[in-house]
């Protein structure tokens, strides 16, 4: 294991206990040595999504066509699965007061709700998650 390997795991053990927490500094070179591997895989899946997996060379007037139904898949598959559901507050029996909290934390969701254009920040993190294989 490198130097960089073995503190970040250090590091990790530190974290999953508690311990160092305050004093835990990476530093933006052990970064780059410990994301590489992901990146390339991030950039690997990225290549697949869009298409780009190796087409052979085009000659002369030779043309290729080339499909890629790993976007129509992805995409089809997030539109799917992510609905337009909107949060909800469970509105509280009985207490007048507690019903008008509720009706207000409802109102406030709501309103970031569509302030954030959540619906599509969620197909959005949906295509994400399948492309490149993690929630990042």
């Amino acid at each position: 294991m490198t130097n960089a390997t073995t503190n970040h795991a250090a590091n990790g053990a530190a974290r999953a206990t508690g311990e160092g927490a305050a004093s835990e500094v990476v530093a933006p070179l052990q970064l780059d040595g410990i994301d590489r591997e992901r990146r390339r895989r991030y950039r690997e899946h990225l290549d697949w999504y869009e298409g780009k997996r190796g087409a052979p060379p085009v000659r002369g007037r030779d043309r290729a066509l080339n499909f890629n139904y790993a976007r129509a898949v992805v995409e089809k598959g997030a539109a799917y699965l992510v609905t337009d559901h909107r949060p909800t507050v469970v509105m509280p029996d009985g207490d007048a007061d507690a019903r008008r909290r509720a009706n207000a934390a409802q109102q406030a969701l709501a309103e970031v709700w569509d302030a954030n254009d959540l619906p599509r920040l969620d197909l959005e993190t949906e295509v994400d998650t399948a492309v490149l294989g993690d929630g990042a």
